[in-house]
C-alpha cells in the first residue's frame, strides 16, 4: 500500500496489513466482497485468509458480487476455508469441495 497517497493522517493510522485484516474473520462468519474475475478480486485479504486457514480450523461463507480470480477460489477451497460460496462456483476445486 502506498501510504503517501493518503493525505489525511487519521486515515493513515487505520491502515493494516492483509494478514492483520484476515484476523478479523471469525469461524462461520458471512463475508461479502466485490468480484469480476481477477480485476475485481481481493488480491490481498482473501489470500491472507486462505493462508491462515492452512494452519487453523476456520471457514466462512463467502458472497461475492461476481466471480473471483481462479487462484483465490482454489486457495480457499483447498485450505477448507469455505463453508459456502455464493453465487458463483466457476472454479473446479471449489465445485469438487461442494459436492
Amino acid at each position: 500500500m502506498q501510504l503517501d497517497r493518503i493525505r489525511f493522517q487519521s486515515y493513515k493510522d487505520k491502515v493494516i496489513s492483509a494478514q492483520q485484516a484476515a484476523l478479523y474473520f471469525k469461524d462461520k462468519m458471512t463475508v461479502g466482497t466485490s468480484g469480476f474475475t481477477k480485476a475485481g478480486d481481493s488480491k490481498a485479504v482473501l489470500p491472507a485468509f486462505a493462508e491462515r486457514a492452512k494452519s487453523e480450523t476456520i471457514a466462512i461463507t463467502l458472497i461475492t458480487g461476481a466471480s473471483l480470480g481462479q487462484t483465490t477460489d482454489t486457495d480457499l477451497a483447498n485450505n477448507n476455508a469455505l463453508y459456502k460460496r455464493m453465487p458463483f462456483q466457476s472454479d473446479a476445486s471449489l465445485r469438487k469441495k461442494n459436492k
